[in-house]
């Protein structure tokens, strides 16, 4: 059994609880308030088989600048995959290999991922709001500290009517 979130997207949760803190978690990651981590754990604390709090806490985790937090979004990471494993074309499978893709430097891989996600489930604001984070180079700290380029990425989505849709440039 899954629930729907607060964009109305299904998740894989038949927990009421796990889903509220889910909706919490994610609404403090979109605003960059409070500690959307803290949340993500409250949801695994109430179901400890759903992989998109681990996908959250990996997101918190990478879109600091602090390098020292990118090894707990690879814990997340690893918890992630194996509860997701086997769902590889769904949504939550793509934010899984999304995360993987950002965690490994593939910037432009990620993005395309979460277009993906959008083209299919539109009102996906993580997805919406992790690809804007790439494209805008939220992640540009970490990357200056490897050997990946951000070179390349550039696809633009705005918003109407609460759903995500391409546009040309941005």
């Amino acid at each position: 059994m899954s629930r729907r979130d607060q964009f109305g997207l299904q998740q894989a949760t038949a927990d009421a609880q796990a889903m509220r803190h889910l909706d919490l978690a994610l609404s403090k990651l979109l605003t960059l308030n409070n500690d959307p981590v803290a949340e993500a754990d409250r949801a695994l604390a109430c179901d400890p088989d759903f992989a998109m709090p681990h996908v959250i806490k990996g997101l918190a985790n990478v879109l600091g600048t602090d390098p020292s937090l990118h090894a707990a979004a690879r814990q997340a990471l690893v918890a992630a995959e194996f509860l997701s494993a086997g769902r590889a074309a769904t949504r939550e499978g793509k934010h899984v290999a999304a995360l993987r893709g950002w965690l490994d430097g593939r910037f432009s891989d990620v993005v395309t991922l979460w277009e993906e996600i959008l083209l299919e489930w539109p009102h996906d604001a993580l997805a919406m709001f992790a690809a804007d984070a790439v494209r805008s180079g939220s992640c540009t700290m970490w990357a200056s500290r490897s050997t990946y380029s951000m070179e390349g990425i550039g696809c633009s989505w705005f918003v109407t009517g609460g759903a995500a849709v391409r546009g040309t440039g941005r």
